[in-house]
């Protein structure tokens, strides 16, 4: 009690804690500061965490799976992301597994999934807005399938989005997306 306001002595469990004897997934961990950084890879590293106001630490068992868009092993001109692949390999060392890098391509390397995710798109938000729209023009898919996607995957998610608010008719058109 009194470590922040409106702090109660009953509290609520952390993510760590809820997270014991499970999986613990951090996305943009490559964003994280510092400190941020140094604090996440000693709770890691000692396996365990202490709460907030108290003083006894708690042993934690996690599985932990981080992502980042960031390239933290190929960057090393950025203090940030070097200090973040040392810390997170040797973590690993210390415990039971190694760390496994997943790349995931960019989604414009990624082809046709750009309209296999746009379709999926198109249908969430055509039931989540009661809207009745069939599908995508020829032009349309083509400039999608054309469109860089610095966003990724999010950014194809919220164009879809924009464009079923936005289409007056049963069909995506090319001026539906502002790209």
């Amino acid at each position: 009690k009194g470590a922040f306001t409106g702090a109660s002595p009953q509290g609520k469990e952390g993510l760590f804690q809820l997270a014991d004897r499970g999986t613990l997934f951090l996305d943009e961990i490559g964003n994280l500061s510092l400190p941020m950084q140094a604090r996440l890879l000693t709770a890691i590293e000692k396996r365990q965490i202490t709460r907030l106001g108290s003083t006894q630490p708690k042993n934690i068992d996690i599985r932990l799976i981080c992502a980042t868009n960031a390239d933290i092993h190929n960057i090393t001109h950025h203090q940030r992301n070097q200090q973040l692949k040392n810390r997170l390999g040797g973590a690993a060392r210390n415990a039971q597994y190694d760390p496994l890098g997943i790349p995931i391509p960019p989604l414009r390397e990624r082809g046709k999934d750009i309209l296999l995710l746009a379709r999926y798109f198109l249908n969430r938000y055509c039931y989540k807005y009661k809207k009745e729209i069939t599908g995508f023009t020829r032009d349309t898919q083509q400039k999608l399938l054309q469109y860089n996607w610095p966003g990724n995957v999010r950014e194809l998610q919220h164009a879809v989005e924009r464009a079923v608010i936005l289409a007056p008719g049963k069909l995506l058109e090319p001026d539906n997306f502002m790209l």
